[in-house]
This record gives structure tokens, sequence and C-alpha cells, in this order.
């Protein structure tokens, strides 16, 4: 990665990182860089092969460091999620919640149980 890209990606990293829970979007990322879409495409192409940068469902991305932010907080909440619960919480969209819910699921961090999802295993 050349400096450029190098500087490009960290403001993209700051700006995903501003989103909070709501993560963005390619269009949102590309606005909040005021950089053409095709550009922002490119570094966050970048940054998913560095492992900078995550997408997770619904075209959502967030940075590793959100993520296990949002972990932390989705765990102090209680032990079983409602997705109607974390949605007031984050003031985010029922689509929002469950891209993010679900990321969490693939990866085996919490599992489906009556009223909602609840986290396996220990705190990080």
């Amino acid at each position: 990665m050349n400096p450029k890209q190098r500087r490009l990606l960290d403001r993209a990293k700051e700006a995903l990182e501003a989103r909070g829970f709501n993560g963005a979007r390619l269009e949102d990322l590309s606005y909040d860089l005021s950089v053409p879409l095709q550009a922002a495409k490119a570094i966050v192409g970048i940054g998913v092969q560095t492992g900078e940068v995550k997408s997770i469902g619904e075209g959502l991305l967030y940075t590793p460091e959100s993520l296990a932010l949002i972990e932390r907080e989705l765990r102090a909440m209680s032990s079983v999620l409602s997705v109607g619960a974390v949605r007031d919480k984050f003031e985010s969209s029922r689509t929002v919640v469950e891209a993010v819910l679900a990321y969490f699921d693939e990866g085996g961090l919490t599992e489906h149980v009556a009223g909602g999802r609840r986290f396996v295993g220990p705190d990080p």
C-alpha cells in the first residue's frame, strides 16, 4: 500500500468509527471522505484485505475496533438480546441491528434463544 492509500484508509477508518453502531455503506463512506464511489470501493477493498475493515451483512462496513466495542456494549445490556431492545439502545434500524447480530451469530459469539440472542462463552 502506498502512502496516499494509507492516508485514505486511515481517514476511512476514522469515518467508520465515527458512525458507531450504524456503520457505513460504501455510499456513506464516499460522502464522508469526499471521494468518488470508486475510490471508496478501492480503499475498502484494501482495508478488507489487510483486516482493517470488516464488511458484514447488508453492505455495512466497520472497523474491528468498532465491532469489539459494539460487542462489549451488547454484552453489558442483558443476558438475552432482542432486536427491538438493541434497536432502541443504539437508536438504529431493524435492518442494521439484524445485520450486526447476524455477524456475531456467524462468528459463533451469539446463539438464538427464546426471545432473542445471547452471547456464548466468556467475555473477551
